[in-house]
């Protein structure tokens, strides 16, 4: 079993929790999915980024992982999404909030991630774009962001004393994120770069609306989806520098972009566009679930 240590330690709870059932596995990687949906989808509903309470950011969130259920079936990137939507959920409440506790929360849950998938520790980046233009210059703040990015490694450090030195040799060398600049080899196939084409689509158009809108959208939504952005030009960061075969760096693109997604879906006035739009998404999607 390769991975960090802590996604060790967890596949060997989902392996007792399922008692090693393949079928066991992909309910409780169904489950999570939905739940990763759901509290995405809460972060459009109660921030009210959308004019009326739906489920787009959600259904969009599977949506985009279907293109990639199989290589991110309960990956360490998979897992890692927990504390990266909680995370910009922190990110999100710190909107009109001097309280230093939602930006410590935002720092430590990246650092969480990071333990679970080394390459998310520069979604850190999202958090520092955020404070240097969204926000005015507070000292303290830059204090206890770094501080609960590195509190999840104190303690795991404190859980690592206690492992042997070959173990822990081990785990410091998959730990250890390695930059496989512009590594899209294993997409070069028809799938693979439909694929590619599909996020670079909808990355483009998502950029491109925001820009449209930016004046015309109040500035409480305006701002809170800026905090989207900056997570996904992270996550664009991490993908060019870090992709795999596991293509982990997809599912934190995902994140962001469904949370744009929802809201570019629901500022179109023109339903039978949209209608068409989805049908040749989905189209797309069983041609490259169902292809060779």
């Amino acid at each position: 079993m390769t991975g960090t240590l802590l996604y060790q330690w967890m596949a060997q709870g989902i392996d007792w929790l399922t008692f090693g059932n393949y079928y066991a596995q992909v309910g409780l990687f169904l489950f999570f999915l939905v739940m990763q949906a759901m509290m995405l989808n809460r972060l459009i509903n109660q921030n009210e980024i959308t004019p009326r309470r739906n489920l787009l950011a959600a259904m969009t969130y599977v949506l985009f992982i279907a293109f990639f259920n199989k290589s991110l079936f309960l990956s360490p990137a998979f897992l890692a999404a927990f504390p990266v939507i909680i995370s910009l959920g922190q990110l999100f409440k710190a909107f009109s909030n001097k309280r230093l506790s939602f930006l410590f929360d935002a720092g430590f849950f990246i650092g969480v991630a990071t333990l679970l998938f080394p390459p998310a520790f520069f979604m850190i980046m999202g958090v520092i774009l955020t404070m240097l233009i969204t926000r005015v210059f507070e000292w303290r703040e830059w204090v206890v962001v770094p501080l609960g990015l590195f509190l999840p490694f104190y303690f795991m450090g404190i859980g690592l004393a206690f492992v042997p030195y070959e173990t822990l040799v081990n785990h410091f060398y998959y730990w250890l994120p390695l930059p496989q600049l512009l590594n899209f080899g294993h997409l070069l196939t028809i799938k693979g770069g439909l694929r590619i084409l599909f996020f670079i689509g909808v990355t483009m158009v998502n950029l491109w609306f925001f820009r449209f809108m930016y004046l015309k959208i109040p500035i409480r939504t305006r701002k809170l989806l800026s905090k989207s952005v900056y997570y996904l030009t992270a996550a664009l960061g991490i993908f060019l520098l870090f992709n795999t075969v596991a293509n982990g760096p997809f599912i934190l693109l995902a994140i962001p972009l469904s949370l744009l997604s929802a809201f570019l879906i629901s500022q179109y006035e023109k339903e039978l566009y949209m209608e068409i739009i989805h049908l040749v998404v989905l189209i797309g999607l069983v041609f490259v679930q169902f292809m060779y």
